[in-house]
């Protein structure tokens, strides 16, 4: 595209700001916020950037302008900046391709925090100020975000200009709808509610945000498709990745039709937007397109992420982090724990001994604490069972100064009956100076958790299985494994165990942490484990009062229970030892 051809997508004010680009994406770039450029006049600032502004030299682009979306909002509406003070509405370059876009099905992944749910209301209220007769409806995961979605729009609406108030007043208003009148003839109208099937409306435009996360995506989005069929109206697909199935991944992967022969999903444009797009989570935007994408995740962030951006990074796990920020799609048939993330954390040295010490009985265990071989806190971890699944009990020893574990001892009961593995806990508390001991106690296991709280009070900690649960603790135990604060001795059973747990995504989209049915054990060597690394102390929270609504209560009370843990390592005890596979081009 020439000189000429890229300027005539701009208004005269921003002409002056793009006039060295030289592709259209290139002047995009210019125009965001956050991404500065000098230039030499300075009579107006927009965009983070000093320019001379004349709407008068080019009365009829300037009009045109800001009849678009998003020459509208940029004009005559204010938002709030990532610092909570309002501002003239400004978007970042890949906000404006889709405010700009005329493609009537766009469908995209995207980060978390990018800003697209602001811009999906945002180009929905621009529509329902610039004609007359709208209809948008939203969708989202949850009744607050659905709300959120209005709060936008409405906010929009109050920061413009009174006189323009006036012209299209507001008749509805509340949580979940808009209704604007326009001159006593019409309406154009906002709605928005959680993900449910759509029926009853038509002609209108359909915005499906978190489509992935649906526990019906399938279901939604057949209902939507028929209501933008009349008035060519517009369906935005969006959503973060949760794994390689349902609706959303289907339209995103476009795989070719075995009856046909041709691609299921031809009539969308698809775009991914990982973090390295936006300037809050970068500090390079330009080069960052040209080079992140070929990085490995870790070396891309410590070259371009902001300190918001890396403290997101130190808080999650890899895969959940390329997941949440980099459009990655899990695979739910691998592994949680691949082998070479075990082998670090199993050391062995040149003759293949382990590294990390196995005891072999209390007594042992005893011993090396009185020759001072063991100088750490002792936590300990009981996975219950009976006659279809092992019980295990372990013991770790953790350094409170580096919080670093390493397993000392480990045993199994094979159908033992419950008084046999009562009386050898017991004997553990009773005998070593174990600080607290994490019980399963989910079914079977409550009365004997129960029975041992009786006697040993705070020194034991009732566990019950959850999903939740175990997706917090799997998560910690991997942050734990990745940062090298775990030392295992050689076990091969517990190697084959830890590998066989996966992550997987259940059709109603929540995630479980399990083994394939095929396998002889149930995890019980690595639950017990893992029991027994939660009663120590935390590497790292995995919650994240950051994200969306729809895991705020779960963290709320992973954080009280952070707290109460962290509170009580020290005090409860009597002893004082002390990628995403689809391309960022538009198909």
């Amino acid at each position: 595209m020439d000189k000429k051809g890229i300027l005539k997508h701009y208004s005269v004010r921003d002409k002056k700001i793009v006039r060295k680009a030289k592709t259209k994406e290139e002047a995009d770039l210019y125009l965001s916020p956050g991404i500065k450029r000098k230039a030499k006049k300075t009579k107006h600032r927009s965009h983070g950037i000093i320019v001379e502004t004349d709407p008068s030299e080019d009365k009829k682009g300037f009009s045109d302008w800001i009849a678009s979306e998003c020459g509208f909002l940029e004009n005559f509406t204010e938002s709030y900046n990532d610092e909570g003070f309002l501002q003239d509405t400004r978007f970042y370059h890949y906000q404006k391709d889709y405010l700009n876009s005329p493609a009537r099905f766009w469908w995209e992944d995207k980060s978390r925090q990018v800003g697209e749910s602001f811009v999906f209301a945002s180009r929905a209220f621009a529509r329902s100020m610039l004609r007359d007769n709208y209809l948008c409806i939203f969708t989202s995961f949850n009744e607050e975000e659905a709300k959120e979605k209005i709060r936008y729009a409405s906010q929009l609406y109050h920061s413009m200009p009174r006189k323009y108030q006036l012209a299209r007043p507001l008749v509805v208003d509340n949580k979940t709808s808009l209704e604007f009148d326009v001159n006593g003839k019409t309406t154009t109208r906002l709605f928005s509610h959680p993900q449910r099937p759509l029926r009853g409306k038509g002609r209108g435009d359909v915005v499906l945000d978190e489509l992935g996360h649906y526990i019906y995506s399938t279901t939604v989005y057949d209902s939507a498709v028929p209501v933008t069929s009349r008035g060519k109206g517009c369906l935005t697909v969006g959503s973060t990745p949760l794994g390689k199935m349902g609706r959303f991944y289907e339209i995103g992967a476009n795989e070719i039709d075995e009856l046909t022969g041709k691609p299921k999903f031809p009539e969308y444009v698809r775009r991914s937007i990982p973090w390295w797009l936006s300037p809050v989570f970068c500090k390079d935007v330009l080069n960052a397109i040209k080079l992140a994408p070929k990085m490995e995740t870790d070396l891309r962030c410590e070259t371009f992420g902001t300190e918001d951006l890396l403290i997101q990074r130190r808080g999650l796990t890899l895969d959940i982090f390329q997941q949440e920020f980099e459009c990655a799609y899990l695979d739910e048939s691998v592994s949680f724990f691949p082998y070479d993330l075990i082998n670090l954390c199993m050391p062995v040295d040149k003759e293949g001994v382990g590294l990390y010490h196995k005891y072999q009985s209390l007594h042992e265990i005893m011993k090396g604490i009185s020759k001072k071989k063991i100088i750490g806190q002792l936590f300990a971890g009981w996975d219950v069972g009976r006659k279809n699944d092992l019980a295990e009990f372990y013991i770790i020893e953790e350094y409170p100064e580096t919080k670093q574990q390493s397993t000392l001892f480990n045993r199994t009961f094979k159908n033992e009956k419950f008084q046999v593995q009562k009386e050898f806990a017991r004997e553990a508390l009773n005998t070593l100076p174990i600080l607290r001991l994490g019980i399963d106690a989910t079914g079977m296991g409550l009365p004997l958790a129960e029975d041992m709280e009786a006697d040993f009070h705070s020194r034991i900690e009732p566990i019950v299985f959850t999903a939740q649960w175990k997706e917090m603790s799997a998560t910690n135990f991997k942050i734990r494994m990745q940062s090298e604060k775990l030392g295992m001795y050689l076990d091969k059973n517990l190697k084959q165990q830890i590998h066989s747990v996966k992550r997987k995504v259940t059709a109603s989209g929540n995630v479980r942490y399990d083994v394939d049915e095929n396998e002889k054990h149930h995890a019980d060597k690595f639950w017990a484990l893992v029991l027994a690394s939660e009663m120590g102390s935390q590497i790292n929270p995995v919650f994240d009062l950051s994200k969306s609504q729809k895991f705020m209560d779960s963290e709320v009370d992973i954080e009280r229970r952070f707290k109460e843990k962290e509170a009580r390592t020290f005090v409860d005890s009597d002893f004082s030892i002390t990628s995403s596979p689809f391309s960022l081009s538009v198909s």
